[in-house]
């Protein structure tokens, strides 16, 4: 029997949160862009392959600004730090704890306070995060994974530091990852949809 690979999306945003969810079968990232054909500002996503077309940095007019995601960049370092006590990879937890400290504080207040107090409080930290990246790769072995947890966080700086200067962004897209968790949790119902109406419907459930 032939199988082929789908996706579930959950889509959220300031005034319709869990509006829309979607399983579709993946070929190069096609469901993400018919989806969001329409769509002119910012996404925050993961940093799923499929989304690398939506975006154009070079392009200061194109229509979708990305908005990278914080935890994910975490929970490499998370990862890294449970299997080995690295003190490199604490050090990154140290730091990239001290910008979700500030988003603590400021949790519920308007786009304009955060942005202000980000600029002021984050902005210095991001920049001596991004320094410390630079100095400590240097530093280790190419194939090691704190290499790779670093390059995946350099490769995404524009993207990452995007909220900074923007009080209406997340520091991650947990919120949408939250609403995901009953699919995670009951993946087993769905490896086996049978055709693609079948995760249509499991989307929708």
């Amino acid at each position: 029997m032939a199988r082929c690979c789908a996706r579930c999306w959950r889509r959220r945003n300031d005034w319709i949160a869990d509006r829309c969810a979607c399983v579709a079968r993946v070929w190069q990232g096609e469901h993400p862009r018919r989806h969001l054909r329409d769509f002119k500002g910012i996404l925050q996503a993961d940093g799923y392959a499929g989304f690398d077309r939506l975006y154009n940095e070079a392009d200061p007019n194109h229509p979708i600004k990305e908005a990278a995601c914080w935890a994910h960049v975490r929970r490499k370092f998370y990862d890294i730090h449970a299997a080995t006590a690295s003190p490199v990879a604490s050090e990154a937890l140290v730091r990239i704890g001290a910008l979700y400290g500030i988003e603590e504080e400021i949790r519920g207040q308007n786009a304009e306070v955060r942005e202000r107090v980000r600029q002021a409080r984050a902005g210095p930290q991001l920049n001596d995060l991004h320094g410390w990246f630079i100095d400590t790769v240097k530093q280790l072995s190419n194939k090691s994974d704190l290499t790779g947890a670093i390059h995946y966080a350099l490769s995404r700086w524009k993207a990452l530091t995007r909220y900074r200067d923007d009080g209406r962004i997340e520091i991650d897209n947990n919120a949408a990852e939250r609403a995901l968790r009953a699919v995670a949790l009951g993946r087993k119902n769905y490896l086996f949809a049978g055709a693609d109406c079948g995760g249509e419907r499991a989307a929708v459930i």
